[in-house]
């Protein structure tokens, strides 16, 4: 981790089996706020990264021998890290999910979701690629597969309520914007209070709907469906600047 740049900040998100809570890696630490944190300088960040395709059911998660490192804690919330006291670990073994169990959105590194406010003076800008749940359930009596349409099913009002919330938070006196995969251009200025002029060319609404059903699974991505997802990610951050500028602190709409 220790090649990470100092700025911007990153966190790479994973899901502790163990806690159930957030697992962060970050330049100077690893852990979560129930289990407490170690020094992360010389954790790969190839295997950090890894931890996104640590799926629940299809692949297992990534294990983390805790022996190797000295944790600390803080004796509370809002203390700061100076006050952390060395403490022993309760597993020896840690199993780190993919971020997106736990907060699909990686928003909970920014966003205080009890507080409905940013952790900061931040502009958040959350970009939503997470499929949509899809409709019908035909599986056999002892199909594995009714399992993982309920873990769909909470999985999918998990980020529901993560969106409503942070939407909410928005709608204040907030700089930002939520970016969801299949958003339409052409709905987004109809509902603009804005008149938006734009000569761009813009996807269809059949090319929308392609890159938005691009599976995630194992598979090499073709050149061709690559570009199209690459390219809807920046019609719709464009589409929102253009129909609310105000979210992003850009009042004429220009892309900066």
């Amino acid at each position: 981790m220790a090649d990470l740049p100092a700025s911007p900040e990153w966190t790479i998100n994973g899901t502790t089996a163990e806690t159930g809570k957030r697992f962060r890696f970050k330049l100077s630490q690893l852990g979560d706020y129930e289990l407490g944190y170690a020094d992360a300088s010389n954790f790969p960040l190839a295997t950090a990264m890894a931890t996104s395709a640590a799926f629940p059911v299809g692949i297992g998660p990534l294990a983390i021998d805790a022996r190797k490192y000295s944790w600390s804690k803080r004796p509370y919330w809002g203390t700061s890290n100076e006050e952390a006291k060395p403490i022993s670990v309760p597993y020896p073994t840690l199993h780190i999910y993919d971020g997106g169990v736990y907060d699909n959105l990686g928003l909970e590194a920014l966003f205080d979701l009890s507080r409905n406010e940013a952790q900061g003076a931040y502009r958040i800008v959350a970009s939503d690629a997470g499929a949509p749940l899809t409709s019908g359930f035909n599986f056999w009596g002892l199909s594995p597969f009714r399992i993982k349409r309920l873990l769909d099913i909470v999985t999918d009002q998990t980020r529901a309520l993560r969106v409503r919330s942070f939407v909410q938070f928005l709608r204040g006196e907030h700089g930002g914007a939520y970016l969801r995969i299949g958003t339409l251009p052409g709905q987004l200025f109809a509902k603009s209070p804005r008149l938006v002029s734009d000569s761009q060319s813009w996807l269809s609404d059949t090319e929308i709907e392609l890159a938005r059903t691009v599976p995630t699974n194992l598979h090499s991505l073709e050149p061709e469906k690559f570009d199209l997802v690459e390219r809807h990610g920046y019609e719709t951050a464009r589409a929102v600047q253009l129909a609310y500028p105000y979210l992003l602190g850009d009042q004429q709409g220009k892309v900066a």
